[in-house]
């Protein structure tokens, strides 16, 4: 069983829930990290107060066509075992794109175990709840962080990706 062994910066315990309301947006909550592939300085991913699931906020990325991710802040799994990972998602019918969820055993430095995918293109336009199992190799982990990557897409749309209130469960 691989475990990481780096735990780095600020870390929190499970269970853990984040539905971005504590947040003044743009910004994400605190630890969380977003690329910057669409201009350089600026998150892809931001915090904002159109169609959340549950208001105040949601997080939300445009633009299909880039490959873009949002990651979680480390989360503490040596006193707890990680079981399931859930989340909202609401896409707009031109964001084509897939969403991977990964998850990294070293803090953040490398993405090793994919753990699934989001709800796809054609789900829906409102919010799908997606509920996913989390691995095995996260338990004991000092400094486990997931992420919802965007392959991208090269014939679609820009369109919206929207996604509220995650959970881990143990």
């Amino acid at each position: 069983l691989f475990r990481c062994t780096e735990c780095t910066g600020q870390t929190v315990q499970i269970p853990y829930e984040e539905k971005f309301d504590t947040t003044v947006p743009p910004d994400l909550p605190t630890g969380w990290r977003s690329s910057m592939a669409r201009s350089p300085g600026s998150s892809d991913f931001t915090c904002v107060t159109t169609s959340p699931s549950s208001s105040p906020h949601a997080v939300m990325a445009t633009n299909a066509t880039l490959e873009q991710w949002l990651a979680t802040l480390p989360i503490d799994c040596r006193t707890e075992t990680p079981c399931r990972l859930t989340f909202a998602v609401r896409r707009s019918s031109t964001f084509g794109a897939r969403c991977i969820v990964e998850a990294s055993t070293d803090g953040g430095a490398t993405f090793n175990l994919t753990i699934g995918d989001a709800p796809g293109p054609g789900s829906s336009s409102s919010y799908v709840l997606a509920e996913l199992p989390l691995p095995g190799a996260l338990d004991g982990c000092p400094a486990a962080v997931l992420r919802w990557r965007i392959v991208a897409e090269s014939t679609g749309a820009t369109g919206t990706y929207r996604m509220d209130d995650v959970r881990i469960t143990v």
